[in-house]
């Protein structure tokens, strides 16, 4: 474990466990050779409150739960006795005939206290609770392959990527360093620095800059420490300017864009009941729709499986049909805007690629085969193939295949009676109401179990003023390339524009493929107020800011509330209307370089540019965090401004005496354990206590 100390930033416990190893290593020299029999082979190391067999317990655990559980309670010194050397030596050495007063009042009142002779953990709430968290566990790891065929060091719960100045994974190495570079110092004498611990993952998606050092926080911390702080309301509302987390709560979380349900924007259509003549229709099949929909029998070869999906179009759809699907390119860093959504979904559902061909049986499930964009691609060239070979028309897009399958219904619907597209996906009807201008094309959303079949005209699904803007409120209420926001689902944006009829002529500047980011953002940002329940008028708008402020004053009176569900910043705002428009365009057909547009290039391909705002004022940054070297006395900024002192703080954290003290309870059956920052915090106060004791010259 020592190494691992010094690479996560934990110097007190590798300094007291320097000292601890050097300690038992003489015991053999420093103990009577029978004491030492009995320490090393019959389990004297242990520290015994009765002499049942299982009774036995560790020594740092003694210390947890009986010198640091009793610091915490009433009688304690948290509750307002403080801690000082000399309170603490007189409180802890009282202990020891405290226990024998304890032990004086149970044997008169005849009150016997021990437990079981059983041992603890097999009880039968411990046994349930074990099995509970072991299935969980198992299920976890069906979803995310803890093991993936990637060469970008990526967490595989979140998916995000790390770039060259993360070293977790290097933690061994960097720890053995911080090992060799304190041999031979004194213990009272040797420094760490913090330069030296190894950069987690959590600093690409959970960092912000103090005093010019990137800090890895809580997405909460920050935003309460400056509640606190605050000296007025004035005050308060610019601070609500900037985002006070790591990333805007809104619209983001840590895996990267919020994501809604799009299937509930079906809601908001209505079905036609138009009949058209089916043999003189031609159908336009989704091929990602398709790989889903029919199911692979046991035990068949990649070649039956593909002449099942043959058989399916040709019997359901004619001979006719259209199979279109989508493109995966080979190098996901050049793709485009979709690449982030299917990295997104393949974490969600991680698979081996699998070298195959027709003669092969699969030797994983259906499910977990089309997980990886690689295993589909391969099998669709397959299925092109088998089309092909039967004069069967069918197509493959370079990336996304929406676009494709609605502009060719469109080219097609000029020399057919009716063109019917069959498919799930929202997008592909959103789309087609959008750019759609005949009558003869259709959507149709095959039935699945008790659901039935629905089909839906491009004219009659809503009323004119939403069909016109659709593209708007299904890119702004988030799809596959754009954030949804917490909490508000699409039926309430199509609602708020129902609403606010003024706002129809505001957001057509979405539709206008010349228009400048400036009056982009600015249309994005009335839209947002209107959706958050504040008037938009010509004359009078509020700003999205002044929103923001207004919603959480409001939410200051609600039992709880989450920092979510305030509006997006403008420099969050900004960046989500700059994709919305982005995507807009790309569905009417026009080409805009999405760096330009809200999105980045990466070692991982195009990512969303979250903002370009810091999270919070520089002077902020530096009021609620201290630059104490040790101690945190009276001079102490945190202590100040009546706050414990936090991982903002760049160099207290390892040996400060301002830091709040806390037990976590693990299981309602189980003795109370203490949090490695407490445990690290009673390591640093009792070397401070016992350094008296000690010769001056010990070295590590």
């Amino acid at each position: 474990m020592l190494p691992y100390f010094h690479a996560s930033g934990h110097f007190s416990y590798a300094k007291c466990a320097h000292l601890y190893l050097q300690d038992m290593l003489d015991l053999e020299n420093t103990m009577e050779a029978a004491e030492y029999e009995k320490f090393t082979t019959q389990g004297n190391f242990t520290i015994r409150r009765t002499f049942k067999f299982w009774s036995g317990t560790w020594s740092d655990m003694t210390i947890e739960q009986s010198l640091m559980k009793n610091m915490k309670t009433f009688g304690g010194l948290t509750h307002g006795r403080g801690v000082s050397d000399s309170i603490l030596a007189r409180w802890t050495q009282g202990m020891t005939a405290l226990q024998h007063i304890c032990d004086g009042i149970e044997k008169f009142c005849g009150v016997d206290l021990t437990s079981s002779d059983q041992h603890l953990k097999i009880s039968d709430s411990r046994v349930h609770r074990d099995n509970y968290d072991c299935r969980k566990m198992v299920e976890w790891f069906k979803q995310y392959n803890p093991f993936p065929e990637n060469s970008n060091l990526i967490s595989i719960s979140t998916g995000v990527v790390g770039d060259s100045r993360i070293n977790c994974h290097m933690a061994k190495e960097e720890g053995i360093l911080g090992i060799k570079r304190i041999e031979g110092n004194n213990f009272y004498t040797v420094k760490f620095r913090r330069n030296d611990r190894v950069q987690p993952l959590a600093l690409m998606s959970n960092a912000i800059k103090v005093h010019d050092e990137s800090v890895s926080i809580n997405p909460t911390t920050l935003f309460q420490r400056i509640s606190i702080t605050k000296q007025s309301d004035e005050e308060l509302e610019d601070f609500l300017t900037y985002e006070l987390c790591p990333f805007p709560l809104p619209l983001f979380d840590e895996g990267g864009m919020r994501k809604g349900t799009k299937s509930s924007l079906y809601k908001a259509f209505k079905p036609c009941s138009q009949n058209f003549n089916a043999e003189s229709s031609v159908y336009i099949i989704d091929g990602g729709y398709l790989l889903h929909r029919v199911l692979w029998n046991r035990g068949s070869t990649f070649s039956s499986i593909c002449d099942n999906y043959v058989t399916y179009v040709r019997t359901k759809y004619k001979s006719t049909a259209l199979v279109i699907f989508d493109g995966y390119p080979e190098n996901e860093t050049i793709g485009g805007t979709k690449c982030a959504e299917r990295a997104r979904r393949t974490r969600k559902q991680m698979s081996s690629e699998v070298m195959f061909d027709e003669t092969m049986i699969p030797t994983v499930s259906q499910e977990k085969f089309l997980a990886n964009p690689k295993n589909k691609d391969r099998l669709i060239s397959i299925l092109m193939n088998k089309f092909s070979s039967l004069n069967m028309t069918c197509k493959k897009a370079d990336e996304d295949a929406d676009c494709l399958i609605v502009n060719s219904a469109l080219a097609l619907a000029l020399t057919h009676l009716s063109v019917v597209i069959i498919g799930e996906d929202i997008d592909l009807f959103v789309i087609l109401i959008g750019i759609c201008t005949f009558d003869n094309v259709y959507f149709v959303k095959p039935g699945k179990g008790r659901i039935a079949e629905k089909m839906f005209s491009p004219h009659t699904a809503l009323e004119k003023a939403i069909a016109d803007n659709i593209l708007f409120l299904h890119a702004m209420s988030g799809c596959d390339t754009t954030s949804a926001l917490f909490n508000y689902g699409k039926v309430k944006f199509v609602q708020t524009l129902k609403n606010n009829p003024n706002l129809l002529k505001v957001i057509q500047i979405f539709k206008n493929p010349d228009i400048t980011p400036e009056a982009v953002v600015d249309a994005g940002n009335r839209f947002l107020v209107a959706l958050y329940g504040y008037p938009v008028t010509a004359s009078d708008t509020p700003s999205l800011n002044n929103v923001r402020y207004k919603c959480y004053m409001k939410s200051s009176f609600n039992k709880s509330s989450n920092m979510a569900s305030l509006p997006p910043t403008e420099a969050a705002a900004h960046q989500h209307s700059l994709r919305v428009y982005h995507q807009i365009q790309h569905w009417l057909g026009n080409k805009k370089r999405p760096e330009d547009w809200g999105w980045e290039r990466t070692i991982s391909g195009l990512q969303p540019v979250k903002t370009l705002q810091p999270p919070a004022p520089d002077s902020i940054l530096r009021k609620i965090s201290c630059k104490c070297k040790k101690g945190c006395t009276g001079n102490c900024s945190c202590r100040k401004s009546r706050l414990f002192c936090s991982v903002l703080c760049l160099h207290c954290w390892d040996n400060c005496i301002n830091r709040k003290i806390q037990v976590i309870n693990s299981d309602d059956d189980d003795e109370p354990i203490l949090s490695d920052q407490l445990v690290e915090a009673s390591l640093s106060l009792h070397v401070e206590e016992d350094t008296d004791d000690l010769p001056k010259d010990i070295e590590l």
